[in-house]
């Protein structure tokens, strides 16, 4: 089904500017950070239920909701987001654990509002990332967003992992980073062998 609105884009937005909302909350308002993520997390997961509402379920195995934009014409890299069936599930599927998330670390970091802050601000940037990745189309866009991913994450395990947060956070980005470049050669398989 065909709609004029960029659902996709939006949902990949929407939780990069909710991160941004909490992270810039002055010291006066940083009581609210909690509601202020939970508000931007709610409004995610409305965001997914109208994405939901103009996906044609009776042609699930087709990519719908699909936007295109040039991004890198000379390798033929474009910004291009699509769902199936199944990609529309992994994004509802998203979008609804964050807000659950949130709730989980309602009491998480007692008083301390600015440690709270960077958490929730993290948590929403990552699901601007999961929706993304979930939503690719092109394989080097696809690439991009899932090694972008690693960053929110090594910073999330670095700052509230356990005793040995550190040399886990480390040890996480360098065996994910090798693993990126294995598919990094893929992708450029995929380039070289493919139709551009």
């Amino acid at each position: 089904m065909a709609s004029g609105f960029p659902w996709l884009t939006a949902l990949i937005v929407l939780p990069l500017v909710g991160a941004a909302v909490v992270w810039a909350l002055p010291s006066s308002a940083r009581t609210h950070v909690r509601l202020v993520a939970l508000g931007f997390a709610l409004a995610e997961l409305l965001l997914g239920v109208g994405a939901l509402l103009a996906f044609d379920t009776a042609d699930s195995a087709t990519h719908q909701l699909t936007e295109v934009q040039s991004w890198i014409p000379a390798f033929g890299v474009s910004y291009a987001v699509g769902v199936d069936g199944v990609g529309l599930s992994l994004v509802l599927l998203s979008v609804l654990l964050v807000p659950l998330v949130v709730l989980a670390a309602w009491r998480e970091q007692g008083g301390d509002t600015g440690r709270l802050r960077h958490y929730l601000a993290l948590v929403l940037v990552l699901e601007t990332f999961m929706v993304a990745v979930f939503a690719a189309r092109d394989v080097f866009l696809f690439y991009v967003l899932f090694e972008a991913m690693l960053i929110p994450v090594y910073f999330m395990i670095g700052a509230f992992g356990g005793a040995h947060r550190r040399y886990a956070a480390v040890k996480f980005l360098l065996f994910s980073l090798a693993g990126g470049l294995i598919m990094l050669v893929g992708v450029i398989a995929l380039y070289l062998q493919g139709p551009g």
